[in-house]
């Protein structure tokens, strides 16, 4: 956030504390950092690595075992597009057009022995920006071997992070069109998604596991959703179906299912975008391991030119140092295709005021001394109008009476992240919006 005075430094009092609230001055980011590419991890997954898959295929050479439907000129109720094998980078892409559907098949004969009620199917995925814009879907198939219809766990990805799902659906045949999926369940999760025509974006583990009646989807080990299906239902894995999505694949397995999955947690930083100010350290980054060894994982920092990586047991935090956007990857050394990326963006470094003219500030509520709670809107009326820019922050300190000074909160210009609820319970709720904004000459701010 930016004004376009330095104003902001005042005393107000809630119960028996003091608080003190500063305006931090940011400037735009430098045209390098604002273009500077995301280092992201490129898994060049290999089937050796996954000895006990019954199918398995990471285009190391070719993609033997698929049936390719997709062409550029495919014939009326097909998938067009472009479907590339890529020798270089080990992985098939697709470059989505018009018309969606199933884009290849798995041969039945690579599936002989995989049971029918007790089976994974999953695969890396990059997906990435196309022109085309309708609904943007991309699912791993299974077909209902007793009827025309198929089963389909897998992302809607739209053009921004905040209206992606994970969904389970149904296409009710070989030809449906966008219109028709029936969507059984779905989660509202955000995705990155890497520019059109490039190779950055971000690769996810995408699983769907039949045990029984019931049919889950996993991302990166976590499971995300799920659906009972009728009884005596026969699926088998059948391939890839995308409307309007283009993506890259580095590899495909089937195996038989496991009760538990291996799942590097790092609770509600799952998917977000960590953000941090030049010369700023960041606040310690728990996480755990489900279903595995916690020594088993190794942290790596994939841009130590913009951030140092400090780790403790379990944790780490990282030491801000350039403006521009990096990555820490969390990768499992015994099953390489399990990891979590965790995206960061380092601002530029923000300056405080060292000093503000009262006369700058008309109004402010909570008034001082005044008893209010916690999450209480705040609210102050400037002299002269101010604009906000798109970086920068509030910051609210408690004071103590020997005159020390705690940060109690951060409130970030843009975007934010309020998440509440109970962490005993480890259930809250996330909800993604702007919590500062400008009304006229007053300057409103939610704490979180």
């Amino acid at each position: 956030m930016v004004f376009q005075q330095s104003f902001l430094q005042h005393i107000i009092g809630r119960a028996a504390l003091s608080w003190l609230i500063l305006g931090a001055l940011g400037a735009q980011l430098p045209a390098s950092a604002a273009t500077s590419a995301l280092a992201h991890y490129f898994p060049r997954y290999h089937c050796a690595d996954n000895p006990k898959a019954m199918f398995c295929l990471s285009f190391e050479h070719n993609a033997q075992g698929l049936n390719f439907l997709a062409a550029k000129n495919a014939a009326p109720g097909l998938a067009n597009g472009s479907l590339v094998l890529n020798p270089e980078r080990q992985t098939l892409s697709y470059k989505a057009a018009r018309t969606g559907g199933h884009l290849f098949t798995i041969d039945s004969k690579q599936l002989n022995g995989v049971s029918a009620d007790d089976f994974y199917y999953e695969a890396l995925i990059r997906p990435y920006a196309n022109s085309t814009t309708d609904r943007e879907t991309l699912y791993l198939t299974l077909k209902d071997q007793q009827s025309e219809r198929y089963f389909a766990a897998g992302f809607k990805v739209g053009s921004s992070v905040f209206t992606s799902k994970l969904e389970l659906a149904i296409l009710p045949g070989s030809q449906t069109q966008a219109s028709q999926v029936q969507v059984l369940s779905d989660l509202a999760m955000p995705i990155v998604l890497g520019a059109q025509d490039d190779i950055d974006g971000q690769w996810y583990l995408l699983r769907v596991q039949r045990r029984g009646d019931a049919l889950s989807l996993y991302l990166n080990g976590q499971e995300v959703a799920s659906a009972v299906i009728p009884a005596g239902t026969v699926l088998i894995p059948a391939g890839v179906w995308s409307y309007n999505r283009s993506f890259e694949l580095d590899y495909l397995a089937v195996g038989h299912a496991k009760p538990a999955e291996l799942n590097i947690n790092l609770h509600q930083l799952e998917n977000q975008l960590l953000t941090g100010y030049q010369y700023e350290q960041s606040s310690v980054i728990p996480w755990q391991v489900d279903a595995g060894d916690a020594a088993d994982i190794e942290i790596i920092n994939l841009t130590p030119e913009l951030f140092t990586l400090q780790q403790g047991v379990q944790q780490f935090s990282l030491q801000y140092l350039q403006p521009g956007q990096g990555a820490v990857l969390l990768q499992s050394q015994s099953q390489p295709h399990r990891f979590k990326q965790l995206n960061i963006q380092v601002l530029p470094a923000l300056t405080f005021p060292a000093k503000t003219d009262s006369s700058q500030i008309d109004a402010l509520w909570p008034t001082p001394e005044s008893s209010v709670s916690a999450d209480t809107l705040l609210r102050l009326t400037l002299a002269q109008d101010f604009s906000l820019r798109e970086h920068g922050a509030v910051r609210i300190y408690q004071l103590d009476k020997n005159g020390s000074t705690k940060l109690v909160d951060e409130i970030k210009a843009g975007i934010e992240l309020d998440a509440f609820g109970s962490d005993k319970t480890d259930k809250y709720r996330s909800i993604r919006r702007p919590m500062i904004w400008q009304d006229g000459k007053t300057l409103l701010i939610k704490p979180h």
